[in-house]
């Protein structure tokens, strides 16, 4: 209410004014506005707590996936082996990558999305590319082809996410409207200087292409070429319009060039800096250098890019489009005592493929054969098994990039000191990056996932550290008041105590005021890096580990003080000391079995007693699927011996498996079949009785005391004997009968050994166990 006097002339009040106003609707707008304010406060926290919580989620399972994938990559693998794995390792990155796209939600939102500049390498971002779109070019039987120019820098410096998020804008929608032909990504320099270049990056395709009026409507967001696209294809119009804004925030543009029913090329051009690390050079060792090579392929382009690749090696490169062409090309060579070193051969093309071309190659009396590689665009089993029917052992997958090439090239022509900077083959060993400075320190991982303690702990002790693990913040504690540590890497969040907690009880004791600690967590927003830092934590790993990453951290916090008394090998992979096994088996070369098996004698042991036990009713077996006409299974069964024989060191009776094998698939006689597996029966059956006869006792059977009826500790000694991966499965479903029989400080003993996948030290203490007279 506002009030005020009424006054005369002369000064006298002679009333009062009032004006009563109702603020009710006002004051009830205003509540509303508070709890509107307050509501999306509330939304908005608990969006970020949704995203924290979903990407804690994604991230422990991808930090199995891509963690197991480097470790597998740092074990010896085949050439296809190695490229499913490096893929499923690529993919995951991929996926991971998408998932830091989905934080980046309210950058977005409130226009603060930002561009990295990080030193990357642009083959293998483009490499990344293809291997998503590859599978679906795949299906529809298209060409893919990668065009990188000689002069396109390795190493940039720029965001090569966001490069490749607009380059998978546009090849999915080249994937979505070309129906048939192929699709080529091109990569050229449109500027340079001795800091930055401008790259004009393009995909082309044969597809349905553009009318110059549906072009004047792309690169507008939820706008299609036409409404039909819209339903025939599908898709919002707003990829064009995203990979727009991108490269504009990268220094460049985009355009499309199209004819209708011919085909587009969409471009874009992004400004990149030069990194340091000098350009590798695809360059022979000069007696290979002007070496003859063949390219067979019918698609004009794939021939064009492939010459300019292998001539810039220094090679002297033919082309023709067909086999039959290839196979005279190759026997003209050979007469003019000017014979190709190697044939690259494209599997699909029409008349003769190229697996029936190499067979006749190989049948020609060539005085000098040339090496025969087969290249494919579809990696799909039944290819490399045509190609190993016909013994071709080189294949490439479609599309083939210049160090793709060089390296075959390379490794063909036997010249492995060329392949010393294979790219993306090999990780990187610890070594390289002077952990020798740092090596036997001791390091005390808390995580309670049991996935990733096994990837963190095989990736620290092949390092050769000392690792204790805790499951928690708990048991780190208890662990700190035992041993002296140089480092604690500490999960967030896990049971009975999180990391944040157990880190600031341990800054509470002045004896631990100077030890590093690590969060290494999959909880990446700011708030959770600022609570890191707030417990007192110095520093912050982001799940999945990327090793190299690790590898900076210990590097970064741990004192070089273990250098004298400890020393990574200078080839700490490759290089494993080998333990010679007590036993000497005739018909076995244990020495390169056991180098496979990383010089681990109780895993190669194991395997040769499982070995005896699985394949001794393979004759049988392989004879039963003849009788009933499944000569499928019946090759599968000798396929399994010919590889496992191969891996425990039977090199002959692998090859008899093998040339078994190759008659089942020939579907030659049964009397030559039957020929082949009496003799391989003969060898497997003596190879058997040898291995029984000179293998040491099998320990399990030494740990049972007869009189004791310990018959968990036998079964619990058996699984550990053979590296069974459910040994701790079985523990703890058998929890009551083993505190029944072991005890208790033992058996905790035990558990921790089998936690931390140390079964040889579980199995040491199992049978002193034993030897005490302990078990009840």
């Amino acid at each position: 209410m506002i009030a005020s006097s009424i006054h005369s002339g002369n000064g006298e009040t002679t009333g009062y004014l009032g004006i009563v106003q109702d603020i009710t609707l006002r004051h009830q707008m205003e509540q509303e506005m508070i709890g509107a304010r307050k509501l999306a406060e509330d939304v908005s926290r608990m969006k970020s707590d949704f995203l924290a919580n979903m990407s804690h989620e994604i991230r422990t399972p991808m930090n199995g996936i891509i963690g197991m994938a480097h470790l597998a990559l740092n074990t010896e693998l085949t050439p296809r082996q190695r490229d499913y794995v490096k893929k499923i390792q690529l993919s995951g990155q991929h996926l991971l990558r998408i998932i830091n796209d989905i934080l980046d939600i309210s950058k977005i939102e409130a226009g603060k999305l930002s561009i990295e500049h990080t030193e990357f390498e642009l083959e293998s971002s483009l490499s990344n590319v293809l291997n998503l779109i590859t599978e679906k070019a795949t299906e529809k039987g298209l060409e893919l082809i990668l065009d990188v120019a000689s002069d396109v820098p390795v190493e940039v410096v720029g965001d090569s996410l966001r490069l490749g998020q607009v380059l998978i804008n546009y090849a999915n929608n080249a994937l979505k409207f070309t129906e048939q032909g192929e699709i080529a990504i091109v990569v050229r320099v449109q500027e340079q200087t001795d800091d930055e270049v401008v790259l004009w990056i393009a995909v082309r395709d044969t597809g349905i292409g553009l009318s110059q009026e549906q072009i004047s409507r792309l690169f507008t967001a939820f706008t299609q070429a036409d409404a039909t696209t819209t339903r025939k294809y599908g898709g919002t119009g707003l990829g064009l319009a995203i990979s727009k804004r991108l490269a504009e925030m990268m220094g460049g543009a985009v355009g499309v060039e199209s004819v209708l029913g011919k085909g587009s090329t969409f471009w874009f051009t992004i400004r990149l800096g030069i990194g340091h690390p000098p350009k590798r050079m695809l360059m022979p060792s000069p007696d290979l250098r002007g070496r003859r090579i063949l390219v067979v392929d019918d698609n004009d382009n794939a021939r064009l890019v492939m010459n300019e690749m292998l001539v810039s090696m220094s090679f002297i490169v033919d082309v023709v489009a067909s086999g039959r062409d290839a196979v005279s090309a190759v026997e003209q060579a050979d007469s003019m005592n000017n014979p190709y070193a190697i044939v690259f051969m494209d599997w699909h093309m029409p008349g003769m493929n190229g697996v029936d071309a190499c067979r006749q190659i190989k049948a020609l009396p060539l005085a000098e054969p040339p090496h025969l590689v087969l290249i494919t665009a579809y990696g799909r089993e039944e290819v490399f098994h045509q190609a190993d029917d016909a013994g071709i052992h080189d294949v490439l997958v479609k599309p083939v990039n210049a160090s793709m090439l060089f390296d075959t090239a390379i490794r063909v022509l036997h010249s492995g000191s060329s392949l010393e900077n294979e790219v993306g083959e090999k990780q990187h060993s610890p070594n390289i990056l002077g952990l020798e400075k740092i090596a036997g320190a001791t390091i005390l991982l808390v995580e309670d996932n049991e996935i990733n303690q096994q990837v963190a702990l095989e990736l620290l002790r092949q390092a050769r550290f000392q690792v204790d693990l805790a499951e928690n913040g708990q048991v780190a504690l208890d662990l700190l008041q035992l041993r002296k540590y140089d480092l604690v890497l500490m999960d967030m969040q896990m049971p009975v105590m999180d990391g944040v907690t157990a880190t600031i009880q341990i800054r509470s004791d002045s004896r631990f005021v100077d030890l590093p600690v690590v969060a290494m967590t999959a909880n990446v927003l700011a708030a959770d890096r600022q609570r890191c830092t707030d417990a007192g934590m110095n520093d912050f790993l982001a799940k999945p580990i990327e090793p190299n990453e690790l590898w900076k951290e210990l590097l970064k916090w741990i004192p070089p003080q273990h250098a004298s008394s400890h020393t990574i090998s200078a080839n700490l992979h490759s290089q494993a000391v080998i333990e010679v096994p007590p036993f000497d088996i005739k018909g076995i070369d244990v020495a390169p079995a056991l180098r496979r098996m990383l010089g681990n004698v109780g895993l190669y042991t194991s395997t040769l007693r499982k070995f005896c036990k699985l394949q001794e009713s393979v004759p049988q077996k392989t004879r039963e699927s003849l009788e009933a006409g499944d000569w499928s299974a019946a090759q599968r069964h000798v396929h399994s011996l010919k590889g496992v024989s191969a891996s425990i060191g039977a090199n002959e009776l692998s090859g008899l498996a093998s040339l078994v094998e190759q008659a089942i698939a020939q579907k030659q006689s049964r009397a030559e079949i039957e020929s082949g597996i009496e003799e391989f029966e003969g060898l497997l059956q003596t190879l058997i009785r040898d291995i029984q006869q000179n293998l040491p006792a099998i320990v399990a059977e030494d740990v049972v005391d007869k009189n004791s009826g310990a018959s968990a500790a036998s079964k619990l000694a058996q699984m550990l004997v053979e590296n069974d991966p459910e040994v701790m499965a079985w523990m703890d479903s058998n929890g009551a009968l083993l505190k029944s029989v072991f005890p208790a400080a033992r058996l905790q003993e035990i558990e921790a050994a089998v936690r931390t996948f140390d079964l040889d030290d579980a199995l040491r203490l199992l049978q002193q166990t034993v030897k005490d007279g302990e078990v009840k």
